[in-house]
């Protein structure tokens, strides 16, 4: 069965069904400076966990980015301006639908959306995804073919799938692979973690 499919034809799907789709949002901060996100964080009164630095980032899973993927964007660029760095959010919505938001120091650099119909039931091309822009703004360079052809293609049948190819071509953290807050919640992640050393923000 094709996993993108039409809100209608979703809707039909059983409930063993549509628990094998994923659903997840997080946010990846290019700072090692670690404390100063989880000031922010409760400054800004957010329900977080937040992963220890690695690879040059701090990643966050934000509960209300999840639930509801509109405030994504302005979390993404208000974390970005607070910290003076590069953030990249993600959010997957069933596998279906994949979003990227990339912000540098407060400003919006890129917006990609892999089907930007989904809602309104249709397969539309994808939307955004300037890989020169994106490169600029996390500091890195050379993944210009690999990043235009991931953001192009039709061929995932899974949107986890394209975000992993994201994740490996833009050096983020793995801890962006296939997880958020509820996942961290439940402890049903798909990689190996200390669990003590995350951080929570607010009220699990």
């Amino acid at each position: 069965m094709r996993r993108l499919l039409p809100l209608v034809a979703f809707a039909l799907l059983s409930a063993a069904e549509a628990a094998a789709f994923n659903t997840y949002a997080n946010i990846a901060l290019k700072t090692t400076d670690r404390a100063r996100v989880i000031d922010v964080l409760r400054e800004l009164g957010r329900r977080a966990y937040v992963s220890p630095v690695t690879a040059g980032y701090v990643v966050v899973f934000d509960a209300r980015t999840e639930r509801d993927p509109d405030t994504l964007f302005d979390v993404v660029t208000q974390l970005s301006e607070k910290l003076k760095c590069p953030a990249i959010g993600a959010y997957d919505h069933d596998d279906a639908l994949l979003i990227l938001v990339v912000a540098k120091e407060g400003k919006r650099v890129d917006t990609y959306v892999s089907n930007p119909g989904y809602f309104m039931g249709k397969r539309e091309a994808p939307r955004g995804g300037d890989p020169a822009a994106i490169q600029e703004a996390l500091g890195i360079k050379g993944e210009d073919e690999r990043l235009r052809e991931t953001f192009a293609s039709q061929i995932f049948e899974l949107e986890i799938e394209r975000h992993h190819q994201l994740i490996r071509a833009l050096a983020l953290p793995d801890y962006c692979r296939g997880a958020g807050h509820k996942y961290f919640h439940d402890d049903v992640l798909p990689w190996k973690y200390e669990r003590k050393a995350w951080e929570i923000i607010g009220q699990p």
